[in-house]
Order: structure tokens, then C-alpha cells, then sequence
């Protein structure tokens, strides 16, 4: 992941949680006992 990116997500993260956007999107998945997801890892290599 190229630094800006990784940056970009910080700063979205962070804005989304102090904003209450991410509890307005996501928030019902706080009270859940549990959550089944699935993580996808791309890798490009020249």
C-alpha cells in the first residue's frame, strides 16, 4: 500500500469517528456478538 493511501484511510477513519459518520454507517455492528467477514489482501509486484 503506497504511503498516500494508507495515509488518505487514516484520515477518513478518523474523521468518520469524530464525525459519527462511521457509527451512522456502521454502528449496529457494535452491539453484535459476533461478526463473520472476510479480508481481501491485493498485492501487485512489477
Amino acid at each position: 500500500m503506497q504511503p498516500e493511501a494508507q495515509q488518505r484511510f487514516e484520515r477518513d477513519l478518523r474523521r468518520d469517528l469524530a464525525d459519527g459518520t462511521w457509527d451512522r454507517k456502521h454502528g449496529h455492528l457494535r452491539t453484535q456478538p459476533t461478526f463473520e467477514g472476510s479480508l481481501v489482501l491485493v498485492v501487485s509486484e512489477s
